[in-house]
């Protein structure tokens, strides 16, 4: 039962360092120079990988979950 806990609590650690560090770079991204199109398409980018990163956590979690048996 340990392993699987260990799966959650790193997975939702790492899950909103990023959602922090996404934040942080689409407040840099919209207060930069660039057009608003390239904006636009890094902001998009951002979101993307967090949700792939969601995936792969809750893949992870998953496939330790299923390992174990229970």
């Amino acid at each position: 039962m340990g392993d699987i806990m260990d799966t959650v609590l790193w997975g939702g650690l790492v899950f909103l360092l990023a959602v922090g560090g996404m934040f942080l770079a689409m407040n840099r991204i919209d207060r930069s120079a660039m057009p608003d199109r390239k904006k636009r398409l890094l902001n998009y980018a951002l979101l993307a990988g967090i949700a792939i990163l969601a995936i792969v956590i809750f893949r992870w979690h998953s496939v330790t979950y299923m390992a174990t048996g229970l």
